[in-house]
């Protein structure tokens, strides 16, 4: 029986490195930007006092961006 080679490890190429570093933030802006702009609105709504007193719930405050400013004010 011939014994089977073990796989040779290669190292990341550069091209390798800087895709998934691309894609990384890609994922990042996507997500953690809206999450936070959503949380400061809040915290700034509760610092203040607002016109509207009625407290919104996290995705109520999204959707309200959303209808005010657009999708890209997340």
């Amino acid at each position: 029986m011939a014994a089977s080679k073990p796989a040779a490890s290669s190292k990341p190429t550069l091209t390798t490195h800087l895709l998934a570093g691309g894609a990384a933030g890609l994922a990042e802006s996507l997500c953690c930007h809206p999450l936070d702009t959503i949380k400061v609105r809040m915290q700034l709504r509760n610092s203040r006092r607002s016109a509207d007193p009625v407290p919104k719930s996290f995705l109520g405050v999204g959707r309200r961006i959303v209808q005010r400013e657009g999708v890209l004010a997340l």
